[in-house]
């Protein structure tokens, strides 16, 4: 599909190159002052690895960043198809994004890159560039500062972080996979050095972490979309497969079986059904969502008639009145 093809831009909030230009700005403001923060500290440090003024390099010449925190998925998002349609009426990104130097070399002896903050301008750039618009095929080049090959995974890692300032933050589900990828390949040593170095929650990290490394790659191959996975639901689907292995081999071999992908809501509804119980008083935990089928947590009869919610992230004020309309439906 050509760019001109693409859905008109949606009310849902939208990737920002000005929010972008903002956040460096900020950045760039602090470290011209005191640094009082473990991230600042990093953000100032990576001054020193920079490789001249930014440039214009093919997109063709840069790959995907080893720490990339943001799962392929997102590129077939309303949010990335209309950050495309904007690189592509201002003739590539004006928001420099950052690569780092490798060792390797293209087929005409380009030198390669690795993406380090940028990757939905990038991805962007490489498939305007891949495409025939009004009968014409044209460069758009990806504009990027490029950092030194010894700048420290610490630093790509930060520096990645920050990519995420001026547009949608990740999804619970994907910031779990790039904590335990952090912490996988020794860029930090523990949850807490992450929550010092990136200003995070340490338990959070935890948690995270500890489902996504629990969760069955089976499980997570069969979804359409991984980054919306709600951490919630795949945690009550690990507590599944400890208490009732049996069953829930079952049900997954019958997903596995019709080989395809599919929503998580399917997925999970038929994989979490309850079984009866022979008249047992408490309700199982039920999904709750919201219009588009989002997973904001699950709730749960108690024998009392009372009910218990478990969220999936924090809720914004503004969201509050929408919970209580579900939560109103769902007792109705």
């Amino acid at each position: 599909m050509g760019v001109l093809d693409m859905n008109k831009p949606t009310s849902r909030a939208t990737l920002s190159e000005e929010g972008i230009a903002e956040k460096q700005a900020a950045i760039k403001a602090s470290m011209e002052g005191h640094v009082s923060t473990a991230m600042g500290t990093i953000l100032q440090e990576a001054q020193g690895y920079y490789v001249g003024a930014p440039r214009k390099i093919h997109p063709r010449q840069v790959r995907r960043g080893e720490f990339a925190n943001r799962k392929v998925d997102y590129f077939e998002s309303p949010e990335f198809k209309d950050l495309k349609r904007r690189i592509y009426e201002s003739g590539g990104n004006t928001i420099a994004g950052i690569v780092v130097e490798t060792d390797e070399v293209g087929a005409n002896n380009e030198p390669i890159y690795e993406l380090v903050a940028g990757h939905s301008r990038h991805q962007s750039c490489l498939e305007l560039s891949n495409e025939i618009i009004n009968g014409v095929q044209k460069d758009y080049l990806f504009y990027a500062q490029v950092l030194r090959k010894e700048t420290p995974t610490s630093v790509r890692a930060t520096l990645t972080k920050t990519e995420n300032s001026g547009r949608n933050d990740t999804t619970p589900w994907e910031d779990g996979c790039w904590y335990s990828d952090l912490l996988e390949k020794g860029v930090f040593v523990t949850a807490r050095a992450i929550a010092y170095s990136l200003g995070e929650n340490e338990r959070e990290i935890q948690r995270l972490v500890k489902v996504v490394r629990d969760a069955d790659p089976r499980l997570v191959n069969l979804i359409a979309n991984e980054r919306e996975i709600p951490v919630v639901t795949m945690t009550a689907a690990i507590k599944m497969r400890e208490k009732s292995p049996e069953l829930y081999e079952q049900r997954l071999k019958a997903f596995e079986d019709e080989g395809k992908k599919v929503r998580h809501s399917e997925l999970f509804k038929a994989l979490l059904a309850p079984v009866a119980d022979n008249g047992s008083a408490t309700a199982k935990a039920k999904e709750l969502m919201d219009k588009e089928g989002k997973v904001l947590g699950t709730f749960q009869k108690d024998r009392k008639g009372g009910m218990k919610f478990v969220l999936d992230s924090v809720v914004k004020p503004e969201g509050i009145a929408k919970i209580a309309e579900i939560i109103s439906k769902y007792k109705e």
